[in-house]
């Protein structure tokens, strides 16, 4: 899978740019605001039809603007797709693949997989359970169309149970078997998920321990746990011996949405041990996994996207890395850097091929 050109048009601070690709290693450089971020994200969106850092295009327009264009020509196989994203405000998106219009967009998730590593990744160690939950969501649902359509279909119905037991507490009045139904449809999707969730974790679980320990200089052991009530019991039971409990608090207390991964170093958190160095290196490592996750299940490299990853490593680590992503064959990567000078540096040293651009009053501009 690669990203051969793209152009920008009205996304975020960007009027409109026209960018080719190298098909290993873009490097893009920028002080801080110039749209390095912007730039990934674009990518990102053709991708996964929505920000990296945004649920809600808001934020994606450019000021003063009520519409947005990304177009991307990507290569697989040999063979060029042309995928298109049309975003106007109080308008439903659209996205085209080879100027045929996707009937649903969760249909064009999966076609171009991407792994994106930023430093809100923090979050995955340092905030609750929701962060977590994101990333093994984003994961499958660009491997399982099913498993999006679940967990859609999840969402809405606890919605929905939410607001019944809401007005339940505040009226002492509900509708019992409104309340049986919901029960039933969360029951049927939430199963599949906590399901395809547990196989696909504990797929990545080795896959993860190996890449940590080669990051670390098997110098650490690192691993990951899936918590679920659904493992002790099943979904219906739960819901059932919980139901005068939801009643009272006016929302649905148990399910999957209720779910965690929970990381170790060694035998303790390392939300609560960790150093940053080893945070970083554990993040790296998930990403890693995922990539490999993907690749095994569709036989697509992923494309990977970095963003200020090396952000105060010193020259040597940031070498190390750039050596360990050459070696891993990963496929496309773009990486992000203040630093103009330090990783074009890095790469002669290398001598690995590379693009790098410089982005600069909203342009991208090719560096020779």
């Amino acid at each position: 899978m690669i990203l051969r050109d793209l152009q920008i048009v009205n996304y975020k601070n960007y009027e409109d740019v026209h960018i080719e690709f190298h098909h290993k290693f873009n490097v893009i450089t920028g002080l801080n605001g110039q749209g390095k971020t912007n730039l990934i994200d674009a990518i990102y969106y053709l991708g996964l039809t929505r920000s990296f850092f945004f649920n809600v295009d808001t934020h994606n327009y450019r000021h003063g603007i009520d519409f947005f264009r990304l177009v991307g020509t990507f290569e697989i196989a040999d063979k060029k797709e042309k995928i298109v994203a049309k975003v106007k405000k109080r308008t439903a998106k659209v996205f085209e693949r080879n100027s045929k219009k996707y009937e649903k967009l969760v249909d064009h998730i999966g076609f171009a997989p991407i792994v994106m590593i930023a430093p809100k990744d923090q979050s995955l160690i340092s905030e609750g359970s929701e962060e977590r939950r994101k990333l093994i969501d984003s994961t499958i649902s660009q491997l399982d169309a099913a498993y999006l359509r679940h967990l859609i279909e999840y969402k809405y119905v606890l919605k929905q149970r939410n607001q019944l037991l809401k007005n339940h507490a505040a009226h002492q009045r509900i509708d019992l078997s409104l309340l049986d139904i919901y029960d039933q449809k969360l029951v049927e999707n939430g199963q599949y998920i906590f399901q395809k969730r547990k196989e696909y974790l504990d797929f990545m679980s080795p896959i993860f321990l190996e890449k940590y320990k080669m990051i670390s200089d098997h110098q650490e052991n690192c691993l990951f746990q899936y918590k679920s009530k659904l493992h002790e019991t099943d979904f219906a039971t739960l819901l059932k011996d919980s139901r005068e409990k939801d009643k009272i608090l006016g929302r649905t207390s148990t399910g999957i949405h209720k779910d965690d991964i929970v990381f170790f170093n060694e035998d303790n958190m390392i939300k609560h041990v960790g150093s940053q160095g080893q945070q970083k290196s554990f993040i790296l490592a998930l990403k890693l996994a995922q990539f490999q996750l993907i690749l095994n299940q569709t036989n697509r490299k992923p494309i990977i996207l970095l963003d200020d990853i090396f952000d105060k490593l010193d020259s040597k680590r940031v070498l190390q890395l750039i050596h360990l992503l050459h070696d891993q064959d990963l496929g496309q990567i773009f990486i992000t850097d203040t630093e103009i000078n330090r990783l074009k540096s890095i790469f002669e040293e290398l001598n690995y091929a590379f693009s790098l651009f410089e982005v600069k009053e909203n342009q991208v501009l090719l560096k020779d």
